[in-house]
């Protein structure tokens, strides 16, 4: 019995008489063959239809085909109670309307032929109809399957994938052409292993059969098989489908089963249901989601896809691309009008931090206010309004960054401000020490509040200026004026210059007369403070230090006594040269 239909065959020594069943959808084929033969085809003379098995006739078939494969005992009555069951259950599995096609049950046979003829085998393979399923899993993928089989597998699943037909159309509606095959196959660069894949799904195992495509093809066929010159033509000419309906549900199964196994194949079976459904109702709520969508173009190819999935997933393009482009706006107008409202009430905050704040705070809250000057800006040229010359004050210096105009009122505060104030000010101002620094100069050189506050900030802006050598002795004599609770205010901000103004501290450090007392404690604290890490300049001052300013100078060389040895051993040699002597630094005293 061949693979399309059945055949019978006797031979008696002279000619071979044979009865050949066929398919209705090969009987064109049939009548040009015979044609071919010329040999007529006459109803009822050498052609004739057959009808579909009944029920009864196809069980006995059936184990017909199990007593040829040793899967039933010879005789008739030996057929056990799960064996007749089993027959039962397969052949109701197989028949439609109480017809069994004989194909189907010759198939059914063949994939069964290896196993026990038992109700609980077939339950194991899914009934009737899952015995497909069954036999193509252990034919390709199966550990047991032929190592040739399991080479091809991955390109006879594109190849049966590109058989399969529509759901509602027949097989032969889905013929493939030997290139188009070829380049499913992804064989494309090895024919020759392609061409061992055709043998196995034809000839070996049957899943697929060369057919006709309504004689299309047929003249160029004959003339390529008739002449040597173009082989490659016949070749061309071949078109291929599945050989068995029957086949096509379990085989849409395990295609299915096996895609689901990996992501690319998930995506390909989302495209195509997705496609299906889409294309029976053309709406928007039947595209692929935007996720899925993604996930269609990232894992499957599209030179794949065909035309109604192609069309969809332009549809879903354009369509995710306009609710994609509506949803950035409202994003942007949402985020515009939280920021908005955001920004108003952080500028509000902001503001009244700056006024309550105190002015060593200042610089802080002003960096702070960046990102919202659109909001705080117009709220801080609004509370300059008042006489609060503190607030006047914070304003102005959060106002700077973005207004020049500010540079000349918070110079001229510079000059009056207080000691707290001076070190803020003067470094807000300190972009504009340029266009400053002859202005503060001039300032310097004339006597009054004004000199102290101008050489603060130059001794930030031009520490190294040549003019600080007239200078330093009247910054010094103002410097030991000014209220000593202010003395760390000072000190840190001329800590830049203090190299220039420990010559003229320690002209005041060595001045004893009795009116200087509260300069002189000024100047020394100022001195210990810069000298704090120059032991010699230390020991100098000690030797010539009152008991008030010994008690100062001493705790900080005491900590660097062996730095400051040599100074006090020198002095002492030149004036007492012929004593011996001993050194206790460590206890305040020399012997």
């Amino acid at each position: 019995m061949d693979k399309n239909s059945g055949l019978a065959s006797k031979c008696n020594g002279v000619r071979v008489q044979c009865i050949v069943m066929v398919r209705d959808d090969f009987w064109m084929a049939v009548i040009r063959f015979m044609r071919e033969l010329e040999i007529r085809l006459v109803e009822g003379h050498n052609s004739a239809a057959v009808d579909l098995f009944p029920v009864r006739h196809a069980e006995k078939v059936l184990t017909a085909f199990g007593r040829a494969f040793g899967a039933l005992p010879d005789g008739p009555t030996e057929v056990g109670k799960d064996q007749k069951e089993f027959l039962e259950q397969a052949v109701s599995g197989l028949a439609q309307e109480g017809k069994v096609i004989s194909v189907r049950l010759a198939l059914f046979a063949e994939m069964m032929k290896g196993k026990e003829w038992a109700p609980r085998t077939l339950k194991e393979v899914g009934g009737a109809e899952g015995v497909g399923v069954t036999f193509l899993e252990e034919t390709f993928s199966a550990a047991s399957a032929p190592p040739e089989h399991r080479y091809h597998q991955k390109a006879a699943r594109a190849v049966l994938e590109s058989l399969l037909p529509d759901t509602g159309t027949d097989i032969k509606g889905h013929m493939r052409s030997y290139e188009e095959l070829l380049e499913a196959s992804g064989y494309g660069s090895r024919p020759r292993d392609f061409d061992d894949l055709l043998r196995i799904l034809d000839s070996e195992i049957r899943l697929i059969t060369p057919t006709d495509p309504e004689g299309k093809e047929d003249s160029l066929a004959r003339s390529a098989s008739e002449g040597s010159q173009q082989p490659s033509l016949a070749r061309r000419a071949k078109y291929y489908q599945l050989t068995h309906d029957y086949l096509v549900p379990s085989l849409r199964d395990w295609l299915t089963r096996k895609q689901k196994e990996t992501r690319r194949g998930r995506a390909e079976l989302l495209l195509a249901d997705r496609a299906v459904v889409w294309t029976a109702r053309p709406e928007s709520r039947q595209l692929p989601s935007l996720p899925q969508w993604l996930t269609i173009r990232r894992l499957t190819a599209k030179k794949t896809w065909s035309p109604p999935q192609r069309k969809m997933m332009q549809k879903a393009a354009r369509y995710h691309a306009v609710r994609g482009l509506i949803l950035v706006v409202l994003l942007c107008l949402f985020g515009w009008v939280s920021w908005e409202g955001f920004g108003r009430v952080k500028s509000h905050g902001l503001r009244d931090r700056l006024l309550n704040a105190s002015t060593a705070d200042v610089p802080v809250i002003v960096a702070d206010m960046a990102p919202y000057r659109r909001w705080v800006d117009p709220l801080l040229r609004e509370a300059v309004t008042g006489e609060d010359a503190r607030k006047k004050l914070h304003v102005g210096l959060a106002l700077l960054p973005v207004d020049e105009g500010q540079v000349d009122p918070l110079y001229d505060r510079l000059l009056d401000a207080e000691p707290h104030e001076v070190p803020v000010i003067r470094d807000a101002l300190a972009p504009h020490a340029e266009e400053l620094l002859d202005e503060l100069w001039a300032v310097v050189a004339i006597p009054g509040k004004r000199r102290l506050r101008a050489a603060a900030a130059l001794a930030k802006y031009d520490p190294e200026g040549e003019k600080w050598a007239k200078a330093d002795a009247l910054v010094v004599d103002d410097l030991v004026r000014e209220n000593a609770v202010f003395l760390g205010q000072w000190s840190e901000a001329f800590r830049p210059v203090k190299g220039r103004l420990r010559l003229p501290l320690s002209v005041i450090f060595r001045d004893h007369r009795p009116e200087r007392a509260a300069e002189r404690s000024l100047a020394t604290n100022l001195l210990a403070d810069y000298a704090a890490d120059e032991p010699r300049v230390l020991a100098d001052l000690l030797m010539d230090a009152d008991e008030k300013q010994f008690a100062v100078i001493y705790p900080l060389l005491e900590n660097r006594g062996a730095q400051g040895l040599p100074v006090l051993i020198g002095e002492i040699d030149r004036k007492n040269p012929s004593k011996n002597y001993s050194v206790i630094l460590g206890r305040g005293r020399i012997v």
